[in-house]
């Protein structure tokens, strides 16, 4: 039977090296999709992977990697002020490491649920489906509170997106027949959504050095002020809302190409070499 903690070291050593790549080679791990102001990301698909296949330490290190890489690629190649936010540490490493901590614990909250028998399964995607319909609705009844956005509009959209993610969840379970893996999907969504939550949550309230235009030198200087101070109502409302839209394209991502991985793993790992 092959060693517990060589087979870890060599998949820990494997997700850190896709993570790495995927952020280092433009466009692939960082994808933007409105030119200097929002950037889809699906290196948190690997690192949640290793968060269910590894342990807590692994866990931790490797959102904790995925910080460091946001941190050196805002440095490296800043595409628009954004950009220019995640050169603070505290925006890019630190809301990482407290993903690590708190999405470990809710994959842990999941497990738990599915020893409960014959609910267990019920439990979970009742917990997963509150979650993203309250995530949402409070997401878009922000947005419409801070940014005048028409709560009528908002909250159908909001509605319909919340059906697409459950959809694709109960679908990723009913496609297996397989309980036993009810908290994986379960937890590429949860963990998904705590990540965007935590880092815009960060990226609102945190003072951070942004470029400014000064038209009497004719040079760029650097201003310490929030996202919000900086861009303006109309101008986060662009941000804020492109940002919640790619966090949810990136859960439902992180569902439909992680799931599968996840179990074949698990599999892969169940049996004696």
């Amino acid at each position: 039977m092959k060693e517990k903690k060589v087979v870890d070291m060599i998949l820990m050593s494997s997700f850190s090296a896709i993570v790495i790549m995927l952020a280092l080679v433009p466009n692939i791990g960082y994808i933007t999709f409105i030119p200097g102001f929002a950037s889809l990301t699906i290196i948190h698909i690997p690192v949640i992977i290793g968060l269910m296949v590894l342990g807590f330490k692994q866990s931790v290190g490797l959102f904790t990697l995925f910080g460091v890489t946001s941190f050196v690629v805002a440095l490296w190649r800043p595409g628009g002020p954004v950009d220019y936010a995640f050169q603070n540490p505290l925006i890019s490493i630190l809301p990482r490491v407290i993903v690590g901590f708190i999405s470990y614990g809710a994959m842990v909250f999941l497990k738990k649920l599915m020893t409960i028998k014959t609910y267990g399964s019920t439990l979970i995607f009742m917990t997963v489906s509150l979650v993203t319909v309250l995530f949402l609705y409070f997401a878009g009844r922000g947005l419409s509170l801070q940014l005048g956005w028409n709560l009528n509009v908002v909250t159908p959209i909001m509605l319909v997106i919340s059906v697409l993610v459950i959809g694709v969840y109960y679908f990723q379970i009913e496609k297996r027949k397989d309980e036993e893996i009810v908290y994986v999907p379960a937890t590429f969504i949860l963990s998904s959504m705590i990540h965007s939550l935590i880092v815009l949550t960060f990226l609102a309230t945190i003072t951070v050095k942004l470029p400014v235009y000064d038209d009497s030198q004719n040079i760029i200087q650097m201003v310490s002020q929030t996202v919000p101070e900086y861009f303006g109502t109309t101008g986060s409302a662009l941000i804020y809302g492109s940002l919640g839209t790619s966090s949810l394209i990136e859960a439902l991502l992180a569902v439909i190409i992680g799931t599968p991985i996840v179990i074949a793993l698990k599999n892969y790992q169940k049996r004696d070499i």
